[in-house]
């Protein structure tokens, strides 16, 4: 159950397992009327949201996170393109003219990577022949399963979990009175927000008083946020959420943006 993109250089395979969906929509120009009821004057072309679920296995970690890094920084600078993904019994889909708009991905057991993507795809009277998912790298040297995540050198806590995100603005412009779409300008904007999830202990002072510290202590300038022998250059804290508690110990979500150069 293979998946890819082709709209870079290189082409983007997606994983070992791709689950994918296409929703297709028109655009319906209606015209009041004075009785309130509205009349259907036309249609206009046709978009479909695809959504892809993908599945990669990798040696640790850290090299299942960069892997899933990569992947969401080269679709964050796609062009249209090509996205194929296939089911269980081999049956294929390839869709045209695609664009990637937003992607997610965690690492679940140490080793597994998901991604959930969104695309946009014009609707078409044909689809393209299925390509063929280029081969995954290898494994990134020097990564770990540590969970040793720091950010300016200040370690974030116990128990870490990184989500990683990134969204752009992406759109397609319909046909009128036809089926179909194209795309719209040049897709820009796109920005990666790092989300790590910690837990904060306290054996001095209230939990508030340590996550202030932290909050200082990591400061305002562009940083480096590493973990697991990776390192994303070019970030900025944005916010820190703790989950409200009396005790001494609380769940903290370090929220990160990162400029892609």
């Amino acid at each position: 159950m293979s998946g890819y993109f082709e709209g870079t250089t290189p082409d983007i395979g997606l994983g070992d397992h791709v689950i994918g969906s296409a929703e297709p929509a028109g655009d319906q120009i209606v015209l009041d009327a004075a009785d309130m009821l509205g009349t259907i004057i036309t249609s206009h072309g046709g978009v479909q949201v695809v959504t892809i679920t993908a599945y990669c296995e990798r040696d640790s970690l850290g090299d299942a996170e960069w892997w899933a890094s990569q992947k969401l920084e080269a679709l964050a600078i796609s062009e249209a393109g090509e996205i194929g993904f296939e089911d269980s019994a081999g049956r294929q889909v390839a869709l045209a003219g695609a664009l990637f708009v937003r992607g997610s991905a965690i690492v679940h057991a140490l080793t597994m990577a998901q991604m959930e993507l969104e695309f946009i795809a014009p609707v078409a009277s044909a689809d393209p022949a299925f390509g063929s998912a280029p081969a995954e790298p290898g494994t990134y040297g020097g990564r770990t399963s540590d969970e040793d995540y720091e950010a300016n050198s200040v370690s974030l806590g116990y128990g870490p979990v990184l989500q990683i995100a990134v969204d752009r603005q992406a759109q397609l412009r319909v046909v009128p009175r036809t089926l179909g779409s194209k795309a719209a300008g040049d897709p820009r904007g796109a920005v990666m927000a790092l989300d790590i999830t910690t837990d904060l202990v306290s054996d001095t002072d209230h939990w508030q008083v340590q996550m202030e510290d932290k909050w200082r202590s990591i400061g305002a300038a562009k940083m480096n946020v590493t973990g697991n022998g990776n390192t994303w250059s070019n970030c900025v804290l944005d916010s820190i959420r703790p989950e409200p508690t009396d005790v001494y110990a609380t769940t903290l979500r370090y929220s990160f943006k990162r400029e892609m150069s």
